[in-house]
């Protein structure tokens, strides 16, 4: 005999009311309801759809099964097996998905006392998303986390978002933290100026920044985008000679198949040819390009950083003796190459640009938009190469790309440098409106909070040999030619089609969205980054479905 518990009376927003139960077994001990916070889900759902009449959904504590009955007719019309203990329900804001918080416990058969069990195995708790529509267990996701990590297409099919937005989601989308985060500060502050002052929460968020990256005497400089902050990285970088008395150190050298985002400066230091081609006459001069460090006849499916080709970092001493030293103000590269494809520094490059470059009192800035906050499962590619840039530039997961935000991390001695006047004068003639907004500064904090507490940084490292292992499954499989990994961060290179450039990227593509599956793509590669909340079930899902887009487009 079945007795039923209220849990909650919350009424779904569709046609013909809902209301939601947990069902519990006479002898059960009667357990509390999860908060909303236990068990809710951000708000990313299936597309509406009408029901087909008034339903209760009921959960068998004992059995793991949700019943849905037709109010009409008081009869079970289906059954959906959860395979753990239910303990409440709850309805997306739409009506068409279930959220049910699920327990680690062992379900006790029956005559057998709960009490003789093995403890709970709390680890093991979940939230089952249940489509209404299709009546079924969609999967289980861990409690306050959203791994599915969803977008939508028109048509309203769910997508598996694999590259973490542009890589700037590893939290997912819509994290309640954030969101909250977000919401009391437009209620609180929702501008303050940048210019001649400040907000304290901003002065609090760069001491955690620099705090995280392991060099605390550090200062930043926010701005609100990647590409703002490689142009402010550039000023910084020639301003910081003048001011020590060397204005010829003027030159930038960047690398080729580089990018730094769409401001003029950065496209004149990237190594993008379509960028470069169509926005010629605009480029800033005095720059020049080291070679890229791909050649896949030398290091095709390596794992992690190749073996071959840390000597091309000496083309930089091919570029000082150019145009020499004195007229070098920085070098400015991604410790990891991602727009181009997931490109991986050779063991000892990085390390012997840094040597150069303090060689030549010339300021090496990491270009760490893609690397910076948990990526390759260090805090930054500085971190994780244990490779120390002057300048870093930042943006994308510092706060989850919630709202726009990126910086300049500097040294502090290029800080002082410019500290030298009247305390009532302008160091430094530049800045943004929106630089450090407050709403922007807020989803931050939250954000860290959230990578610390949910010790996601750990996580990504955790996951970063279980992306390795499948991703380099797909060698093989039709059309890979190269598959190059780091972090948790992998890239696939495809056989073009003859006379048509980027063709195939897109084909798998359009096949991948029939998996379910929102990949990136760019000239003849497919790029994934999944979020940092993603179990390694999920990993191996995408992968799997990448190997069937593979094979269903034709040679």
């Amino acid at each position: 005999m079945l007795r039923v518990r209220a849990t909650s009376a919350r009424v779904a927003r569709a046609s013909g009311a809902a209301l939601f139960f947990t069902l519990a077994a006479c002898s059960g001990a009667s357990r509390p309801a999860p908060s909303p916070e236990a068990s809710a889900a951000p708000a990313t759902t299936l597309a509406p759809a009408a029901p087909a009449g008034p339903r209760l959904y009921v959960t068998n504590e004992r059995s793991g099964d949700l019943s849905v009955i037709d109010l009409a007719s008081k009869t079970v019309v289906a059954t959906v097996p959860l395979g753990k203990r239910p303990r409440g329900v709850r309805v997306s804001p739409d009506g068409t998905v279930l959220y049910v918080a699920l327990s680690g416990s062992p379900f006790a058969p029956p005559g057998v006392d709960e009490k003789t069990l093995p403890p709970p195995d709390r680890s093991a708790d979940g939230i089952g998303v249940v489509d209404v529509r299709a009546l079924k267990l969609l999967r289980v996701m861990p409690v306050g986390t959203d791994p599915e990590q969803l977008a939508l297409s028109k048509d309203g099919r769910r997508l598996f978002d694999c590259l973490s937005g542009l890589w700037c989601s590893p939290l997912g989308h819509s994290h309640p933290k954030v969101v909250a985060a977000i919401r009391k500060q437009v209620d609180t502050l929702d501008y303050a100026p940048a210019f001649q002052m400040g907000h304290e929460p901003a002065f609090q968020l760069a001491t955690r920044i620099v705090e995280l990256a392991g060099r605390p005497n550090d200062r930043v400089f926010f701005v609100n985008s990647g590409s703002e902050a490689v142009d402010t990285a550039l000023k910084i970088a020639v301003a910081y000679h003048r001011m020590r008395g060397e204005a010829s150190r003027t030159r930038i050298i960047g690398r080729e198949r580089g990018y730094h985002g769409v401001g003029l400066g950065g496209i004149s230091i990237g190594g993008m040819v379509a960028n470069r081609k169509m926005f010629a006459p605009l480029m800033i001069p005095g720059v020049d390009h080291l070679p890229h460090t791909w050649n896949p006849a030398e290091m095709a499916y390596s794992r992690g950083q190749p073996t071959w080709g840390a000597h091309l970092a000496e083309e930089l001493e091919r570029l000082v003796a150019l145009h020499d030293a004195s007229t070098i103000a920085a070098v400015i590269i991604e410790p990891m190459q991602g727009s181009t494809g997931v490109v991986v520094p050779p063991r000892g490059y990085l390390e012997r640009i840094r040597e150069i470059c303090t060689k030549h009192g010339i300021l090496l800035i990491f270009d760490e938009v893609i690397t910076g906050f948990g990526r390759l499962g260090a805090p930054f590619a500085a971190n994780y190469f244990n490779v120390q840039p002057d300048l870093t530039t930042f943006a994308k997961a510092v706060n989850n790309a919630s709202v726009p935000l990126g910086g300049v991390i500097a040294r502090d001695d290029i800080y002082q440098a410019f500290m030298t006047g009247p305390a009532h004068a302008i160091e430094f003639f530049h800045g943004y409106t929106y630089s450090a907004h407050p709403l922007a500064v807020a989803a931050a904090h939250a954000t860290l909070d959230v990578l610390a507490e949910e010790r996601l940084i750990e996580r990504a490292a955790e996951l970063a040999p279980v992306l390795e292992k499948a991703v380099h499954s797909l060698k093989g499989e039709p059309h890979v030619t190269d598959i190059r990994n780091l972090g948790l961060a992998a890239a696939i290179e495809l056989a073009p089609v003859s006379g048509q450039p980027g063709l195939k990227a897109v084909k798998v593509f359009e096949r991948a969205l029939d998996e379910g599956l929102l990949v990136r793509f760019g000239g003849e590669c497919l790029a994934v980054a999944p979020p940092f909340v993603s179990t390694a079930e999920e990993i191996g899902s995408m992968i799997e479905g990448l190997r069937r887009a593979l094979r269903a487009v034709p040679a």
